[in-house]
């Protein structure tokens, strides 16, 4: 009787060894590359991924905490689950962490580290092993990205251009597809709205073309572009600028090279702009300097509907002989960079005729 009862005790020993080993050994683990983390304005969710290959259910308490660069705990939040078997998403909520106080700083939650910890329900109970890791919050937001913006450098007027754009991951450089992209051109236009473009996915490589047409007429020298991109619950936008050619083709000149003193000069503008038609009604400053770049003539003029513009000289008996220069610049206006310069000379014929009879 003392051997069987010697037995029985042994048998319910064994027992208690192999279901305590059975639950210390379910093989509980995080598949952190399945792990998925969301930034938000108002906090930050994590789906925890958590794999049971064990045939029971497992009670757990979930504890995940933001640490940021300093290794200080930002952010926690515990959570009580029942882990069935094979593969569970569990979803945590956290607050918002202090870089989440302002739209601009939440990106540097990208540089945080996301601790774990999944341990039994009951602190007196052995059933369970703690499950404990650390999960760069960069690697794990693989749809977070930031754009950039790539376009012409100069724009004209009813010209048609593309922008180039792309999205990339800003912690691990790696190309974001499908993020939703369309491109805003604040034109200065009176009615104050912009031009938009349609919208565009990017590709496997993270780019995107957003093509768009400028209307005729645009009085701005500097286009303003902002590009917003969206993915899911993130957006991103980036700026960029476009200048507007309004650079001309003007050209200044007489009707003849050589002049004397007594004369009239006679002068004749002509101008177009960067699609070659003339450019019309638009003030014209024209000025005449002596050979020390002294004003001796100045006048204001306004270019034709074919972009022409004349003026008359008569010039002093007693001016001083040399070269001259004519400036001819648009005044104040959408051209007033633009302009042109020309030269001329001014002697006596008599002067002229002696200087080509020498050898």
């Amino acid at each position: 009787m003392r051997y069987l009862a010697s037995r029985v005790i042994l048998a319910g020993t064994l027992t208690l060894i192999l279901v305590g080993s059975s639950f210390a050994q379910t093989g509980l683990r995080v598949n952190e590359a399945a792990t998925r983390i969301q930034i938000r304005d108002d906090g930050t969710i994590v789906d925890l991924r958590v794999e049971n290959p064990s045939h029971e259910t497992i009670s757990a308490q979930v504890r995940v905490e933001l640490v940021d660069l300093g290794g200080v705990v930002q952010v926690h939040a515990d959570q009580d689950a029942s882990i069935p078997a094979g593969s569970t998403k569990l979803r945590i909520a956290l607050p918002q962490a202090f870089a989440q106080n302002e739209h601009p700083n939440r990106l540097n939650l990208l540089w945080y580290r996301l601790r774990y910890t999944i341990s039994s329900i009951s602190p007196g109970e052995p059933s369970l092993t703690p499950v404990v890791g650390i999960i760069s919050v960069g690697e794990a937001t693989p749809e977070i990205f930031e754009l950039h913006v790539a376009g012409p450098t100069f724009v004209r007027e009813g010209g048609h251009y593309a922008a180039r754009i792309r999205a990339i991951h800003p912690v691990t450089g790696h190309p974001v597809a499908g993020v939703v992209v369309q491109a805003s051109l604040d034109l200065d236009t009176d009615d104050d709205k912009p031009l938009l473009t349609r919208n565009a996915l990017t590709d496997r490589r993270g780019f995107a073309t957003l093509e768009f047409t400028l209307p005729n007429n645009i009085d701005t020298d500097q286009i303003d572009v902002k590009v917003t991109g969206k993915l899911g619950s993130f957006s991103a936008d980036a700026d960029g600028i476009f200048r507007e050619n309004h650079f001309s083709n003007v050209s200044v000149s007489t009707d003849k090279p050589l002049y004397q003193p007594g004369q009239a000069l006679h002068t004749r503008l002509m101008a177009f702009d960067t699609n070659k038609k003339a450019i019309a009604a638009q003030p014209v400053i024209l000025k005449i300097l002596d050979p020390e770049e002294t004003l001796v003539y100045r006048t204001e003029l306004r270019t034709s509907s074919f972009g022409i513009a004349a003026a008359d000289w008569q010039i002093p008996d007693n001016l001083r002989l040399g070269t001259y220069r004519i400036q001819a610049n648009f005044g104040e206006g959408r051209y007033e960079d633009s302009g042109t310069s020309a030269s001329v000379k001014i002697s006596r014929y008599a002067r002229c005729l002696e200087l080509a009879s020498v050898p």
